[in-house]
């Protein structure tokens, strides 16, 4: 067989006409191989971005978890969520066969069944919703179909087999593709900055000595550093009309210190009689504006960056800027260079001292500035590094957040305790295929929290949600590693022991690894006489190192004792507790936080299941029950995070959005600042038509009712949206260009 003939490469190359591969992505050269194509389907959002470019209304992208590449802990929950999402768009929206195009999430992320992968997506590239792109379905002959799948059954199994061997967290499947992409910056500064050469003297020109040259470098170099500190203030900072104050200040901060400090050093160095040591030293306490603003420099200078591209009046201004100041750069790379003059001067101590004795009455400033400068730029640097890091931690955080929202809203039966969340039991360390024995029940997933694990069975066949089974807190458990299983005993003999086992034996023992990590953080050794709680503390500053807890979630210590907030890595060093009696010291491990437990036969209070269970075209009453849970889902959310909610708007901002967007896009707008007054847009092929939204009170119910004509109301702004969604508008308004118009795409997915 042609290797360009491949069923995999056709499968790319179909994706890739719609844009949703890079176009130096490795599944897209000539050398290309399988494994490239299932790296980037297998965690299902290039799948999810599929299905929404053939269709915006088939997948909510909301609900679409994003993460690292190299955050394999949870990958497989987060795959299963993203492949299900589109699976049960084939299904539910573009109609497909359920029995030729569903296919279980581990048929991808676990290599299990690729054949079926590549059936859906090709029943999917010759469906109805595909071919009015005009772009060929794969295979070329659909008929041939079955028998390429048959024809590369041996390439699929190998690479099912690799993955039996070495797990999930292999490099050999699942090597990184990632490039660096950033643009260096070094040249800003020699172009504006570093002295010009200089026209070769006279005859009669004084002779310089080595040493005179670094020195008029410096003199030269800080008068043109000073110049364009100048010209960022002049034609920049006071120029600029469409940031406000804030931001201003935040962009430019420290500037009018920076130009006082340098305005009496270049005028000092140039009639200090070549002793730049000492003029450095004595201005040098100065220079600590420069550690606040290289720790914002990042980010100052990305929100500029970006600024740049997505704002187009902001970048005409600053366009107009950089004429003014006859500048070739544009500001984003002006404000690097205060970064890049600090970490010049101690090189230029060291090349004047190169050619200074160290018997020269200067030596001494000179080496005692270059130090000092030295151990400036190391303070800035460990600044910015861990400012860095605290970025980092609150990203982490932020996406731990949102990944144990999506397991919260994944599992049934389950009940937590009043007002309480996931995210209180700590991150979610770990989630996957561990199958349990024991008095508690049989169970075949697990999610590991720092504080506790929830035992579940995975989904059915067609269905999305797991089901709640029981939840330990790992407080009580002692964790014994026996062979080709896991031991968990409880610490008082209350119950018998419960058995873990999972299907490869690497998987085993990262669990086992993960389970007692998380023992360890709970009941750390040597407490030193607190009463501790690991517990979420951000803003809080820790009572040994003084620095603050970062993190959306900011985890740590708190002792109940003396009040005390301490980092999870400053535990080791903390002092004994001032209020401890050191002969009775505890240690509180979350006693008092009460586990999840299950709901018996609570399906109201679920929320949907988002199950595809019997699923089938013919099927009306199931089909009906499936909308209406999903229905149930939609009225849970707020009015302002509803996709076709734009608030108040007049008639004419909502007609100038809608104007250049597909027909049967539309919006819903507030028509005045009085509650319960709507209006809805819509573009139709005569343009952006307004229909106001009626709305009465229910004297009998209490409530209000929301409606077009008297024949169909309300009792809710959702319900009725959702009601012309799926009914032609044709009957209740007597236009010919609302005959057969439902209300098709919410402004806001388009």
């Amino acid at each position: 067989m042609n290797k360009s003939d491949a069923l995999w490469r056709q499968c790319g190359t179909w994706i890739k006409r719609f844009n949703l591969i890079p176009a130096n992505h490795p599944a897209l050269k000539n050398n290309s191989k399988l494994q490239d194509l299932l790296q980037l389907l297998r965690n299902g959002v290039v799948l999810c971005q599929l299905a929404n470019a053939l269709d915006p209304n088939s997948i909510d992208l909301t609900k679409v978890i994003y993460f690292p590449p190299e955050d394999n802990s949870v990958e497989d929950f987060v795959c299963r969520n993203n492949i299900f999402l589109f699976v049960r768009s084939l299904v539910t929206h573009f109609h497909l066969d359920t029995e030729i195009c569903f296919f279980d999430p581990p048929c991808l992320y676990e290599y299990q069944d690729i054949g079926k992968v590549f059936r859906s997506l090709s029943a999917l590239s010759w469906s109805e919703a595909s071919q009015k792109f005009g772009i060929p379905g794969f295979p070329a002959k659909e008929h041939k179909l079955e028998k390429k799948l048959e024809t590369e059954e041996s390439l699929y199994s190998e690479v099912r087999s690799l993955y039996d061997k070495v797990g999930s967290s292999e490099d050999q499947i699942y090597s990184s593709s990632r490039n660096s992409g950033e643009e260096s910056q070094d040249k800003i500064y020699d172009s504006v900055i570093s002295p010009k050469q200089r026209k070769v003297g006279s005859l009669f020109s004084p002779k310089k000595s080595k040493r005179d040259h670094p020195i008029q470098e410096m003199i030269d170099t800080e008068r043109t550093y000073l110049d364009n500190l100048l010209m960022v203030r002049d034609c920049f900072r006071d120029r600029i009309s469409l940031l406000d104050a804030d931001t201003k200040n935040e962009i430019f901060y420290g500037l009018d210190e920076m130009i006082h400090l340098h305005s009496f050093l270049q005028r000092d160095l140039s009639v200090c009689e070549k002793d730049v040591g000492r003029v450095l030293l004595k201005y040098l306490n100065q220079f600590s504006v420069y550690k606040v603003y290289c720790t914002k420099l990042s980010s100052n200078q990305a929100f500029l960056q970006n600024q740049e591209k997505s704002n187009p009046k902001l970048n005409a201004e600053l366009v107009r800027c950089r004429l003014d100041a006859n500048s070739s750069f544009p500001l984003s790379a002006h404000i690097v260079i205060p970064f890049q003059r600090l970490l010049k001067y101690h090189l230029m101590l060291e090349g004047i001292l190169k050619h200074t004795d160290s018997d020269h009455p200067h030596y001494c400033n000179l080496i005692l500035a270059k130090e000092a400068f030295i151990e400036l730029n190391k303070e800035i640097n460990d600044l910015k590094g861990q400012m860095e890091k605290d970025e980092k931690l609150i990203q982490a955080d932020l996406q731990a957040l949102t990944i144990l929202e999506k397991v919260e809203k994944s599992i049934r039966c389950m009940h937590l305790p009043a007002s309480s969340r996931l995210k209180e039991y700590g991150k979610m360390v770990r989630a996957g295929n561990l199958a349990t024995h024991g008095h508690q029940g049989t169970a075949d997933y697990a999610f590991l929290l720092h504080t506790i694990i929830i035992f579940a069975t995975k989904p059915k066949i067609l269905q999305h949600r797991f089901r709640f089974k029981f939840a330990l807190k790992l407080k009580d458990y002692n964790i014994e590693h026996t062979g080709d299983c896991i031991k968990l005993t409880n610490t008082l003999n209350v119950f018998s022991s419960l058995i873990l086992t999972t299907k490869r034996p690497s998987e085993l023992r990262m669990w086992e690894h993960d389970l007692v990590e998380c023992k360890s953080l709970i009941a750390p050794v040597n407490p030193r006489g607190h009463s501790l709680v690991l517990t979420n503390l951000p803003g809080k500053t820790c009572a040994h190192c003084y620095n603050k807890i970062v993190g959306a979630l900011g985890q740590g210590y708190e002792c109940n004792t003396c009040d005390a907030a301490i980092h999870l890595s400053c535990l080791p060093d903390i002092s004994w507790c001032h209020m401890a009696n050191n002969d009775d010291f505890s240690f509180r491990r979350f006693g008092s936080m009460m586990l999840p437990i299950q709901l018996q036969g609570d399906r109201g209070s679920m929320g949907s299941t988002l199950s595809l269970a019997c699923v089938n075209i013919d099927n009306k009453d199931t089909v009906r029950e499936l909308r209406q849970e999903w229905s149930r889902e939609r009225e849970n959310i707020p009015l302002e995070a509803q996709p076709w909610f734009a608030g108040n708007l007049t008639s004419s901002t909502a007609t100038t959005r809608l104007n250049s967007l597909p027909l049967a896009t539309f919006l819903v707008r507030q028509r005045g600042e009085t509650d319960n007054q709507y209006a809805l847009a819509i573009n139709t092929g005569a343009g952006v038509k307004h229909i106001k939204i009626e709305y009465e009170k229910d004297a009998m119910a209490g409530t209000g009712l929301f409606f077009f004509t008297d024949t169909h109301k309300f009792s809710s702004l959702i319900n009725l949206i959702d009601y012309y969604r799926e009914h032609d508008l044709g009957e209740v308004f007597n236009y010919t260009h609302m005959k057969g118009m439902k209300l098709n795409s919410p402004y806001k997915n388009v």
